[in-house]
């Protein structure tokens, strides 16, 4: 199975046969998945290989802007932020983020759970930063970014870090101008 966000990777795998499925749409950017088998010839194709360099390049730091917009809220315990634990076996440390404290609150204060724990909201960018460096000085490597109940999306941090550390991603204007996955 491939997720992507980027409407060219479905352009290709459309036109080889696949149908995108489970369409999701979080801060302006969708994002698609296309049931293809891991040992599937295509996935070594020079043009699709093309296509995920080219989207990591330029569309994803402006992916990554988009999705990490103030605010954001995070948990705290003790006043330092709280790591967690996400991927398929709870593997990859990562630090909490959502763009709705209700999401979080949902996530992570069950009632009468975690009650400890409290909500930080980021209003500043400088803040954010300082603690995504502290996260990354702890060997902490990812965010665990909430988007809906149930969908936590994983980015590194120096990913983060990069993107939110450098001029509005030309990609940005990229993502605004396509407006689908197959055509």
């Amino acid at each position: 199975m491939i997720t992507t966000y980027d409407p060219h990777v479905v352009q290709f795998w459309t036109k080889h046969g696949f149908t995108p499925s489970n369409t999701m749409a979080f801060d302006g950017v969708t994002y698609w998945q296309v049931d293809v088998p891991a040992e599937d010839e295509r996935l070594k194709d020079p043009e699709y290989i093309q296509l995920l360099l080219q989207g990591k390049l330029f569309l994803y730091p402006a992916v990554v802007q988009r999705r990490l917009r103030l605010p954001l809220y995070t948990m705290t315990r003790g006043g330092f932020w709280v790591a967690t634990r996400i991927g398929e076996d709870n593997e990859i440390p990562a630090l909490p983020l959502a763009r709705s404290k209700l999401l979080i609150q949902f996530a992570y204060q069950a009632p009468g759970v975690n009650q400890e724990l409290k909500l930080k909201k980021f209003v500043s960018k400088s803040r954010l930063l300082k603690t995504l460096e502290q996260a990354h000085n702890e060997e902490v490597a990812h965010l665990g970014l909430i988007s809906s109940e149930g969908y936590i999306e994983k980015i590194e941090i120096t990913v983060a870090l990069g993107a939110l550390t450098t001029k509005p991603h030309p990609g940005l204007k990229l993502l605004d101008q396509i407006k689908g996955g197959p055509s």
